[in-house]
């Protein structure tokens, strides 16, 4: 194979992601209704010892965010955390705020652009005791501490109001699996007007105090395409899968957004089924598989990560091209990023992904930016510390920081903003997983089929 260098503008972001509930630690200082449940559930999620990034301990965020401009990246996702802001109902914690001014001084000080994330799962416990996203009075008080972060940061230009609603909803509302554990459709319903609502009224409040800004929200993406690329009913199975799981939530606020935050690990084949009368949710580790009835959702052939996801950017460049064709927004890659302790598939993972993005560009796709998720090893909500994200590997005992080499080839492509993957693959890549790199990045560049390309994965 004989390909030329994939070049990206100068302008292009290459950067990382986290949360602030998942980096920071200092649960003592916080009172929001995870850091509730994890002491419910103590020594059950954290075992005994562990400790995470401790970003809000003075000098841990600036070390790790040195690392990130040392790796050429040049924007970095944060959240602010409502939970420290606001510990109770209208009281201000003021030292909270300087905390955040000092991580964001020390990013541009590095020459870092900042993403701001609102909410990222956590309410303070105040407001989930009050009902959460299912209590209308929820949305008044958000948007309160929306307007005391736009007063202490007026000069930020890129904002996500909310991180994946179809989580967040989903997860805490229909599968009982994050807090407030609920398992009814009424109550998803209305916390789904009242999420919904808070994002398109946050988008209207951030735009009235600095027109300039950047607005958007980030959407996860567990994408599905048929498993017979020719069959009408696996393609109209397929497509009303997406909407239930992804599209829907973006078709209610899509006119409230600058941008289309598209967060994506892997994605599924649905096949048709006709034994099957249900809908169903099966678990891949912690991502739900969802298929309607007549239709099962299958794993492509695929190398896969610690959480026994499928590694599939095919899926990838598809996603990227219908959310263009149907919505026709800027596009950021919010997270994308793989599980992955021994970094045996990331640099895999890394590069086939910005192979499919590049081709999406290419295609007409305007993607503004990309950042990897994560920065480093961090809190992986109810499965603790145990899957590895991060560019920086963590020793959760110690402390201890180890850049992995998969970080290093994102800092070479971050640096040159191109990919030469005649030089990538061979210093990269493991000698076992060349061929297939070869493989799929040539499909990716060369399938007639553009965007419907299919990688041949065995």
């Amino acid at each position: 194979m004989s390909t030329s260098p994939l070049r990206f503008s100068s302008e292009f972001f290459f950067g990382s992601a986290i949360s602030a509930y998942q980096a920071e630690g200092e649960t003592g200082t916080r009172h929001g209704d995870w850091d509730e449940y994890l002491a419910r559930r103590k020594y059950q999620i954290i075992r005994p010892g562990e400790i995470g990034p401790q970003w809000w301990k003075k000098g841990e965020a600036e070390r790790d965010l040195k690392t990130m401009a040392n790796l050429n990246l040049t924007m970095q996702r944060i959240g602010i955390e409502w939970a420290r802001i606001e510990p109770d109902e209208g009281i201000i914690n003021q030292e909270a705020l300087a905390r955040y001014r000092e991580i964001l001084d020390e990013m541009k000080r590095l020459g870092i652009s900042p993403m701001l994330t609102l909410s990222h799962y956590v309410l303070p416990d105040w407001v989930a005791k009050q009902g959460g996203w299912l209590n209308g009075k929820t949305v008044q008080s958000f948007l309160r501490f929306v307007r005391i972060v736009l007063a202490e940061f007026p000069e930020t230009t890129y904002w996500l109001i909310v991180n994946e609603p179809a989580v967040l909803l989903t997860a805490g509302f229909v599968l009982g699996y994050f807090p407030p554990f609920g398992r009814n459709m009424f109550s998803y319903f209305r916390a789904r007007r009242n999420l919904m609502k808070a994002m398109t009224e946050g988008y209207a409040l951030i735009k009235s105090v600095n027109t300039t800004s950047q607005v958007g929200n980030a959407f996860s993406f567990a994408w599905m395409r048929p498993h017979a690329h020719d069959s009408w009913l696996e393609l109209a199975l397929t497509g009303a899968t997406n909407y239930l799981l992804n599209t829907n939530y973006i078709d209610t606020t899509h006119t409230a957004m600058d941008f289309l935050g598209v967060n994506f690990y892997t994605g599924y084949y649905i096949e048709f089924h006709p034994g099957k009368l249900g809908f169903s949710v099966q678990k891949d580790a912690s991502v739900m598989r969802a298929s309607l009835p007549l239709s099962i959702a299958i794993r492509p052939p695929a190398y896969r990560s610690d959480w026994s996801w499928p590694i599939v950017p095919d899926f990838f460049l598809h996603l990227l091209k219908t959310m263009q064709n149907r919505y026709n927004k800027p596009i950021f890659v919010t997270e994308n990023g793989i599980a992955d302790r021994e970094d045996t598939y990331r640099s895999f993972y890394i590069l086939t992904h910005l192979t499919a993005m590049w081709r999406a560009i290419e295609l007409g796709v305007d993607i503004r930016g990309y950042l990897y998720w994560s920065s480093i090893d961090n809190l992986e909500w109810n499965e603790g510390y145990q899957k590895r994200f991060g560019l920086i590997a963590l020793n959760h005992f110690t402390g201890a920081r180890t850049v992995r080499k998969s970080a290093k080839m994102l800092a070479e492509i971050a640096k040159n903003k191109r990919i030469d993957l005649e030089d990538l693959i061979p210093r990269y890549i493991p000698t076992a997983q060349q061929e297939t790199a070869y493989r799929i990045t040539d499909q990716l560049l060369h399938d007639p089929r553009k965007h419907h390309a299919r990688c041949t994965y065995r």
